[in-house]
Formats: C-alpha cells, sequence, structure tokens
C-alpha cells in the first residue's frame, strides 16, 4: 500500500521466513528500524515506508551480516512487543509449525478451521457464485427452450438424447472452468502455507474438498428444477428426476475435479486455460454419443473408459428412455 494508507493504521504485523519480526504500532516505525541500525533503514530514509520495511526485512546474503541481521530483527521484535503491551495475541502466532513453542493443531481441528476459512472466502467471493448461477440459468434455459417438449416417439429420441446431454454436459464445463479459473491463485498461498508446515496437506485438501462438493451440488439443482419440465423428460416417477439430478451433480463434481488436477499442476490460470479445452473434446467425441463406443477404433476405444462423460451419457439416457409403467412401452425401442 501507499505510505498514506499505511500509516492509517494503528499497529502492524511484520513476519521474516514465516516468523514474527515487529508486532506493534505503526507511529514510529520508521525511527525505530533506522535506531535498530538497519543498513537499508539508514541508507534509503527517503523510501516510502512499506517498501523499506520490505527492505529492512530482507537477510542478507552474507553470513557475517546475516548474524549482525538477525541480532538486529531480535531487537525489533522484543522492541515491538514493548510498544504493543506485550507479545502478539495467540491468534496472531504465525509461526511456522516445529518453531520451539508452537503447538500444531490435530489433523481434525485443521480441516475445521481450513473448512471455515474456504467458506469465508467462498462468502466473500460472492460474484464467482453469481455468475455460475447465471450461467446455469441461461444456457439451461436455452437449451430447454431449443428441445422443448421433444416427441416421445421414435422421431424424437435423437432430441432427447442431445437434449439430455447437454443439460449434463454444460454442468460439468462451467464448473471444470469456475476452478481453472480461480485455483491457481490459491494454489500459490496453499504452496507458500503448506512449505511453512502450517497444516497436513490432506487437510487442506478434505476442507476444500467437502465445500467444493456442497456448492457443486447446488447448480444442478437449478438445472434440473427448470431443464427437466420445460423439455418434457421422463416424469414416470419423483426417482426419474431424483436420478437425474444425481447424474448431473457427479458429473458437476467430475468436473471441478478436473479443473484442480490441471490447477495444481500449472503456475497460472493462463496456462490451465490453455489445456482445458484439449481436456474437453476428448470428453466430446469418445463419450459415445456421436459415435457408438463399439465402433470407436483402437486405442480409442480403450481409452474411452476412463472418459468420465461417457458414465454420465449412459446414465442420464438410461434414466430418460427407463420402461416403467407404460404398457405401450416396447423394451426393444426403448
Amino acid at each position: 500500500p501507499s505510505e498514506a494508507v499505511f500509516e492509517r493504521f494503528k499497529k502492524v504485523l511484520l513476519l521474516e521466513s514465516g516468523r514474527i519480526a515487529y508486532y506493534g504500532p505503526v507511529a514510529g516505525l520508521r525511527h525505530l528500524v533506522q535506531s535498530i541500525g538497519f543498513p537499508a533503514a539508514v541508507k534509503n530514509s527517503h523510501v516510502p515506508l512499506p517498501e523499506l520495511l520490505l527492505e529492512v526485512l530482507e537477510a542478507p546474503a552474507d553470513k557475517v551480516d546475516l548474524e549482525s541481521h538477525s541480532q538486529r530483527l531480535a531487537q525489533l521484535r522484543s522492541r515491538g512487543n514493548e510498544g504493543s503491551g506485550g507479545p502478539a495475541p495467540a491468534s496472531q502466532q504465525l509461526s511456522a509449525a516445529g518453531a520451539p513453542g508452537v503447538r500444531r493443531l490435530n489433523f481434525v481441528r485443521q480441516v475445521g478451521v481450513l473448512f471455515h476459512r474456504n467458506l469465508l472466502n467462498f462468502r466473500r467471493n460472492k460474484l464467482l457464485t453469481i455468475v455460475r448461477l447465471v450461467q446455469t440459468v441461461l444456457s439451461t434455459v436455452l437449451i430447454s427452450w431449443i428441445f422443448n417438449q421433444v416427441g416421445s416417439n421414435m422421431s424424437g429420441v435423437q432430441a432427447r438424447m442431445f437434449g439430455c446431454f447437454l443439460l449434463a454436459f454444460a454442468q460439468f464445463l462451467f464448473a471444470m472452468l469456475g476452478v481453472v479459473n480461480t485455483f491457481p491463485a490459491e494454489r500459490a498461498v496453499f504452496l507458500r502455507e503448506a512449505q511453512d508446515r502450517w497444516y497436513n496437506p490432506a487437510a487442506f485438501y478434505l476442507a476444500k474438498v467437502a465445500l467444493d462438493s456442497i456448492t457443486q451440488c447446488l447448480f444442478p439443482v437449478v438445472a434440473t428444477s427448470i431443464g427437466y419440465p420445460i423439455m418434457g423428460l421422463n416424469t414416470q416417477s419423483v426417482e426419474r428426476v431424483v436420478w437425474f439430478y444425481i447424474f448431473v451433480a457427479l458429473l458437476s463434481n467430475s468436473g471441478a475435479a478436473v479443473g484442480f488436477v490441471v490447477s495444481a499442476m500449472v503456475p497460472s490460470v493462463n496456462a490451465a486455460l490453455s489445456i482445458t479445452p484439449g481436456l474437453v473434446m476428448p470428453q466430446l467425441i469418445l463419450c459415445g454419443l456421436f459415435i457408438k463406443v463399439d465402433l470407436l477404433p483402437q486405442p480409442f476405444r480403450t481409452i474411452s473408459y476412463v472418459v468420465i462423460v461417457r458414465y454420465a451419457l449412459q446414465g442420464v439416457l438410461t434414466n430418460e428412455f427407463v420402461c416403467e409403467t407404460k404398457p405401450e412401452c416396447v423394451p426393444e425401442v426403448f
């Protein structure tokens, strides 16, 4: 931040290699680092205070200078404690796990804390949720409008196939793109915190998956509620509607999982977005919608067994064309 904004804060917490270097008032901080004798503070007195503090906290490369730098940091830390009326609160003791006097939370509490943090981030970033909701509503209305009340006879079989597939595949695509656009930035934070051993990586994974699985199950509710009645899909029983929702929700979570895998492999959003189209096309070509799986040449027939969309397509089509109560249904046709 600018120096004018920085000086509006009453207190500041400075970290050096994951350890607290200073916790105390902002007022008089420039004079404090100069009086302790930090070379950067003495030479660059005209530099804005936030930039000056970054230079002060940077460790020198020379071992001799590094020892004196550590001594000055110890003085800065003690002066900060004096100025703030005591040590930093327990909630702000952010030292790396394994440091003397720092006790690490157990695994269950780590998952709980990380889940709560993810929930707060989810509530703060409402724009992403709104965008996903708008995408779901608009795409569902468009698909449903195009395939509105298709026939229940042989002439409508192909239209129903494509309508069911598009409703489900849209959620797969939106979930994957949503994760790819957001997780790479969070990945950098995770790597830094995991390197400092703040928590077990498995705890981060479980907390992230738990919240994301819940959110990915909400949007298929909207898609099913809008698309199913407009398209006039199988309503022989409530079970058919529930199964359709389950298949779409599973496909949505699968899309998010693919997005997490891609985002974890690359350092930036641009790189993740460049890889995503190469993962979408095989899902479309090898799922069995355009050409039967049995007619695919090798090795594509074998590869199709790991294509997620293939199983979702089989699920929604089986659910749509199942024959339960209508006596006029011909099993060979449906």
